[in-house]
């Protein structure tokens, strides 16, 4: 015990935090080493967690593939955050499982967003606003990907797309998905997961066309297997918000089996 004179300095104070942080680190990572986003490369493999700017964030159980990850600014103007995006995707038994998309602030800020991620349905099937303010959103969407592989733009995720097919890894050109967007005037973090409805029974959508897809959400009532895999991630989705509302806060006990994973049924 310190004598009642003595008075903890705040240097001591940080060294202590700091190597506080550290034991945590290790021993929650022991199993998976964290790698830091500027060391990744396209075709990389990540699973646990990674560290950008001021936290680690840690991933859905899986073992995930870098497809592209670029920094940019929040601000058209410039005059915004450093953030991340980064793509992954997730290769299982030869076909394109899952898609992890996240999109990171480097370091917190004074941020002013204009965003509002949960303002309209849009053809999305659900969304659960739980935001504070303007400047304080939390928002959670289920929707769907289309033009996987088939539609895919730009240089980088074209040559990815060219890679998927001349491998032969299945996959579906529509994928359902979760995202949570959660932001403060402080710092962003957007985590989506995009799932491939094929090894449940569920086929292509006859019409490619979103206004026309089978996954959309004025005629997804006529296909009840797909309504049925809405309603999975639907039941799933507070378990994943609050494992990304976790990794926004930097949350080092956070483990990727805290995200737990959508029960999904096998199509009849």
């Amino acid at each position: 015990m310190l004598p009642a004179t003595t008075k903890t300095t705040p240097t001591l104070l940080r060294v202590f935090l700091a190597a506080l942080l550290l034991f945590s680190l290790q021993f929650t990572y022991a199993q998976e080493p964290v790698v830091t986003a500027g060391s990744l490369r396209a075709g990389d493999t990540v699973s646990g967690a990674f560290k950008y700017g001021r936290r680690v964030i840690t991933l859905p159980a899986g073992k995930w593939r870098v497809i592209h990850h670029a920094e940019r600014n929040s601000s058209a103007s410039g005059g915004g955050a450093t953030m991340l995006d980064i793509t992954f995707d997730e290769i299982l038994e030869g076909r394109l499982n899952r898609l992890l998309t996240i999109s990171a602030t480097k370091q917190s800020d004074n941020l002013n967003w204009v965003d509002e991620p949960c303002k309209t349905l849009g053809d999305s099937y659900w969304i659960d606003d739980r935001k504070r303010s303007l400047n304080d959103q939390f928002c959670i969407r289920i929707g769907y990907l289309s033009g996987i592989v088939d539609g895919s733009r730009g240089e980088v995720f074209q040559a990815w797309a060219r890679d998927i097919v001349s491998a032969g890894t299945k996959y579906s050109s529509d994928m359902p998905f979760i995202i949570v967007t959660k932001y403060t005037p402080y710092d962003c973090l957007v985590m989506r997961v995009a799932f491939n409805p094929r090894p449940y029974g569920i086929p292509k959508s006859k019409k490619s066309a979103r206004a026309f897809n089978d996954w959309n959400v004025k005629v997804v009532a006529q296909n009840p297997a797909r309504e049925n895999f809405y309603e999975a991630l639907k039941n799933w989705a507070p378990v994943y918000a609050t494992a990304v509302a976790r990794a926004f806060d930097g949350d080092v006990t956070l483990t990727p089996q805290d995200f737990a994973e959508p029960v999904f049924s096998q199509s009849k």
